[in-house]
C-alpha cells in the first residue's frame, strides 16, 4: 500500500503540474488574439484591404488553433480524471482484499464462521431495502445514470451511486457489458426467492436486492425516464431449458404517480415477439396504469388483475406478459397464465427462470 500511495502522490503532482502549464499556454494565446485583434482593428481603419485580409486569415487560422488546442487539454483533462477515478477503484479493491486478507486469517484464528462477516445488510434476501447495498465506487461519481457512467468509462457490470432528486444518491445495478452497455436494471427474477405479489408503497419504492432479485421501484423509474430525453427499454428472458430471447423498444417511459406511474413504450424489435405493447389478446400494456394488489387500476371488470395472477404490473384485461408474476421452480405453469408469462414467445403456460428489465 506505501508503493501505491507514493505512485498515487506522483499522479496527483503531475496533474497539478500540466493543469498549470495548460493554464500558462493558454494565457499566453489569449494574449496573441488579443494583440492581432488590435492589429485588425488598426487596419481597418487605415484601409489597407489586401493587409486586412491577410491579417483576418492568420486570425482565423490562429482561432483554429487555439480551438484545436483547448478541445486537446479538455480531452487531456477527461482522461486525466478518469485514469485517477481508475486509480482510486483499484486503490480500494486493493485495501479490500488486504482487510479481506485479514479478517480471513483473524476467523481462521479465531475459528468463527464467514456469518459474522456480513456486508452492511445484515437480513435476508426478500427484506433487505433496495438502496441498503453499498456501492462499490459511490464516493468517486456524480453521474446521473448507467449510461453517463459508461461514457465516463465504467465498464463493470456491478452497483453503482447516481445522483437523483437535487443531489441525492440512490444505488442502482448498472449492465455495462450487454448490447452497448449504460444499462439500469428496475427488475430481476432469477430464483424466487423475493415475493412480488407486493402493495402498492412496496412496488413505488423498491424491495429486494440488487445483486438478486428486486424491483427498483416506481418512483425511481417515473423521475429516471420521464424527462426530455427518449429512454430505451430492454427485457431479457430465459426459460428453464436454458433458452434465451430478448425484446427491445425504443421508447419507454413511466408516468408519474399523479398518473399511476403510467407506462408509455414503443417500437418493439427482438426475438421474443411483442407481449408489452402491442399484444392484442388481452389488450396492450401500453397506456396502462399501475396495478397492485390494493390499488385496482387495470380494465379487468372481473377483478384486480395483481390480486387474481399475482405481481404488480401494468395490466390492461388482464395480461400478455406479466414479469412480476408467481415464480414456478419448474417450466410448467402449475396453474395457465399464473406464473412469469411473455405469451408471444412461451405461451401461458409455460414460466420463465430469468427475466431482466433495463433502461438507458
Amino acid at each position: 500500500m506505501e508503493r501505491v500511495d507514493y505512485i498515487e502522490d506522483r499522479v496527483n503532482k503531475e496533474s497539478k503540474f500540466r493543469r498549470d502549464g495548460f493554464k500558462t499556454l493558454i494565457n499566453e494565446i489569449g494574449s496573441l488574439k488579443a494583440m492581432l485583434q488590435q492589429a485588425l482593428e488598426n487596419k481597418v481603419e487605415g484601409k489597407d484591404t489586401e493587409t486586412v485580409q491577410d491579417t483576418k486569415t492568420t486570425h482565423t487560422e490562429l482561432e483554429e488553433k487555439v480551438l484545436l488546442l483547448t478541445n486537446a487539454f479538455i480531452k487531456e483533462k477527461i482522461l486525466n480524471k478518469r485514469f485517477r477515478r481508475k486509480f482510486q477503484n483499484y486503490k480500494d479493491k486493493l485495501e479490500e482484499q488486504l482487510v479481506s486478507g485479514k479478517v480471513f486469517a483473524k476467523a481462521e484464528k479465531d475459528s468463527t464462521t464467514s456469518e459474522n462477516y456480513e456486508g452492511e445488510c445484515n437480513c435476508s434476501i426478500s427484506s433487505c431495502p433496495v438502496n441498503s447495498t453499498p456501492s462499490p465506487n459511490e464516493s468517486m461519481t456524480s453521474d446521473k445514470s448507467c449510461l453517463e457512467l459508461y461514457d465516463n468509462g465504467f465498464k463493470s457490470n456491478g452497483i453503482y451511486k447516481i445522483e437523483i432528486e437535487h443531489k441525492r444518491k440512490v444505488s442502482i445495478y448498472c449492465d455495462m457489458t450487454t448490447d452497448g452497455g449504460g444499462w439500469t436494471v428496475f427488475q430481476r427474477r432469477q430464483d424466487g426467492s423475493v415475493n412480488f405479489s407486493r402493495y402498492w408503497n412496496e412496488y413505488e419504492t423498491g424491495f429486494g436486492n440488487l445483486t438478486g432479485e428486486f424491483w427498483l421501484g416506481n418512483k425511481y423509474l417515473n423521475l429516471l425516464t420521464d424527462n426530455y430525453e427518449q429512454h430505451q427499454l430492454r427485457i431479457e428472458l430465459e426459460d428453464h431449458d436454458g433458452n434465451r430471447a430478448y425484446a427491445k423498444y425504443s421508447s419507454f417511459k413511466v408516468g408519474s404517480k399523479r398518473i399511476n406511474y403510467t407506462l408509455e413504450v414503443s417500437g418493439y424489435t427482438g426475438s421474443a415477439g411483442d407481449s408489452l405493447a402491442n399484444s392484442n389478446l388481452y389488450g396492450p400494456h401500453d397506456q396502462m396504469e399501475f396495478t397492485t394488489r390494493d390499488a385496482d387500476n387495470d380494465k379487468y371488470e372481473g377483478g384486480n388483475c395483481a390480486s387474481d395472477w399475482d405481481g404488480g404490473w401494468w395490466f390492461n384485461n388482464c395480461f400478455d406478459s406479466n414479469l412480476n408474476g408467481l415464480y414456478q421452480g419448474q417450466s410448467k405453469c402449475e396453474t395457465e397464465w399464473k406464473c412469469i408469462v411473455w405469451n408471444t414467445w412461451k405461451g401461458a403456460h409455460r414460466s420463465m427462470k430469468f427475466t431482466e428489465m433495463k433502461f438507458r
